[in-house]
């Protein structure tokens, strides 16, 4: 007679029984391929200029003397003060803390899933769904925290409940919860949202027996709040706020338009992921949450946390921002699969899911705004050979004033590398853009405003990089139209650039980028001057010759530009 369900299957029954070997198995699928496709997201040189500052008796700081938190993730910037104060490389650091880090969701969500649905085959099916999972490999190796957010968190959802899946009544565990709790807070604070639900369900499990519950409360809030509170009034007295500077930075665009993006970025995430397979498979889901009642808060949890990527409006890399909720959805996703609804369905199902999982490794998303890790990677490679190239131009240290100061885009490897001041102009590490920005027409995540050029002059800003890739230099070229370059930094008016501010070419071991020359620098002008670095006036006027409607791309005209009233 055939298997109606996964869990009747002798094999995997006995299989799933001694879990140590498929689980080392998982471990080292999940973590070698993590390896193999290891990379680097820009964003995280922006915690390592953090870093770097800090392990050099700056404090934790972006530029010297500028105390904003453009950073949110705390512990692992924090952490990463560490490796370089001993000068290792801090991406391999991360990569291996990040791969320690997705051995330790996988367990945990093994744990967890055998805790909530109290059975081996479908906490082995959990536990596979997160180690072949295309977005948690290529983020336990990217160089940020997002893995280590998920370890934690899965910790102290899984310390205080006992092998039949009840809440304990010792001590201990909700103490180790309490732990992994606040560590999960300290990584990224948006992991209350999580937290909230899963303790808040306990809370009204336990209400009849208001002692025990007294007891475990008190161990689950108090050891954890010793350094959240720390934490909490050192971020007030350095930082003057409680929320990071990069929620001002991200959020205060359209809520229509980030709805809208936030919509578009769900639904491509859960096509991307092969979703739409399931459909017929959700009504598996009622019996299973009236059977498993902690299967309740765990599906809430990540209804809410999808509700949260709506509110904010997605996020530019593919899918990191889900990545907390992934191993919740992987347990209800073993619910859906546990029926076997003949052999070569379920085999193609099954197929079908991993292919879909697997594309994540390689493949661009189909939504707006949002970059594969691929893309991502070689964005960074190009600003950090850029970043080392300004670096050996401009030797020195960062209390060095006679330095260029730069303003950038992408405020990761290009400060880093270079080790030169550096404003950011998306706002996201500088409080004043983050709240005086000038917004765009349309929004993209995480790049939905820019700074006022003014601004940038009156911060004594040398050179403009916000690098758009490789250029090809026309040897017969005389200036650069204004039009030419609202893609390079659209939104802002560049008529306000000063009236000496000058195009540079840079050629860079990739080809040459463009850079404006908005105030002069001696060190800047021996480059010119020497034929290294090639410089070209901006034609401004006549506004007819200065702004052509053929220079305008796609983004300019979704962003918009004040550079040139002429052109719609």
């Amino acid at each position: 007679m055939p298997h109606t369900a996964l869990r009747d299957i002798p094999v995997l029954r006995r299989v799933a029984a001694s879990p140590g070997r498929p689980l080392a198995a998982l471990c080292a699928v999940g973590v070698g391929l993590a390896w193999l496709t290891r990379w680097a997201v820009d964003d995280a040189y922006i915690g390592y200029v953090y870093s770097r500052n800090l392990a050099e008796g700056r404090g934790l700081v972006f530029n010297p003397g500028e105390r904003v938190e453009g950073y949110t993730n705390f512990l692992w910037t924090l952490i990463h003060a560490a490796p370089i104060r001993f000068e290792w490389d801090p991406l391999l650091f991360s990569h291996v803390l990040g791969s320690v880090c997705f051995v330790a969701t996988i367990l945990a969500s093994h744990r967890l899933a055998q805790r909530v649905l109290r059975d081996d085959v479908l906490a082995l099916v959990a536990a596979a769904a997160v180690a072949v999972n295309g977005t948690l490999i290529r983020f336990s190796t990217s160089g940020i925290e997002t893995l280590m957010q998920c370890a934690f968190l899965l910790g102290a959802l899984v310390m205080p409940l006992d092998r039949d899946g009840g809440w304990t009544r010792r001590i201990g565990p909700w103490i180790g919860a309490s732990a992994c709790a606040a560590a999960a807070l300290l990584t990224r604070l948006d992991s209350a949202l999580m937290l909230l639900v899963w303790f808040g369900a306990f809370v009204a499990h336990e209400r009849h027996d208001p002692a025990s519950l007294r007891r475990r409360v008190a161990a689950l809030v108090l050891p954890g709040a010793i350094p959240l509170v720390a934490w909490a009034w050192w971020k007030l007295d350095y930082y003057g706020s409680l929320l990071p500077n990069t929620l001002a930075a991200k959020t205060g665009g359209s809520r229509v338009q980030m709805f809208l993006v936030g919509l578009i970025y769900l639904a491509v995430a859960a096509i991307s992921f092969g979703a739409p397979l399931l459909i017929g498979r959700l009504r598996t889901l009622r019996p299973a949450l009236r059977e498993h009642r902690l299967l309740v808060p765990l599906v809430t949890a990540s209804a809410l946390w999808t509700l949260y990527a709506l509110w904010v409006g997605g996020d530019w890399m593919e899918f990191r921002f889900l990545a907390a909720a992934m191993p919740a959805l992987a347990i209800a996703l073993a619910v859906m699969l546990d029926p076997i609804r003949g052999r070569s369905r379920q085999i193609a199902l099954l197929v079908g899911l991993l292919a879909f999982s697997a594309n994540h490794l390689v493949a661009s998303p189909l939504s707006p705004g949002v970059q594969n890790p691929g893309a991502m990677n070689e964005g960074t490679r190009l600003l950090r050979i850029t970043g080392e190239e300004l670096a050996r131009r401009f030797p020195g240290d960062l209390a060095d004033p006679d330095r260029p100061i730069l303003a950038v885009s992408a405020a990761g490897a290009l400060p880093y590398f270079s080790r030169l001041e550096s404003v950011d102009v998306l706002g996201l590490t500088d409080d004043y853009v983050a709240a005086h920005g000038l917004y765009g027409d349309f929004y993209l995540p995480g790049h939905q405003l820019v700074a006022p050029i003014n601004y940038l002059v009156r911060r004594r800003v040398n050179l403009i990089i916000a690098l758009d890739g490789a250029i090809t230099p026309q040897p017969d070229r005389k200036n650069y139209r204004l039009s030419e370059l609202v893609e390079y930094y659209p939104i802002a008016d560049l008529r306000d650039l000063p009236p000496a501010a000058t195009v540079l070419e840079i050629p860079l071991e990739f080809g040459s980028i463009h850079a404006i020359y908005a105030r002069a620098n001696p060190a800047i002008d021996r480059l010119v001057d020497d034929g290294t670095w090639r410089e070209y006036p901006i034609l401004r006027s006549p506004l007819s010759a200065a702004c052509l409607q053929s220079d305008l791309t796609q983004l300019v005209k979704l962003m918009g530009t004040k550079t040139c009233p002429n052109l719609k």
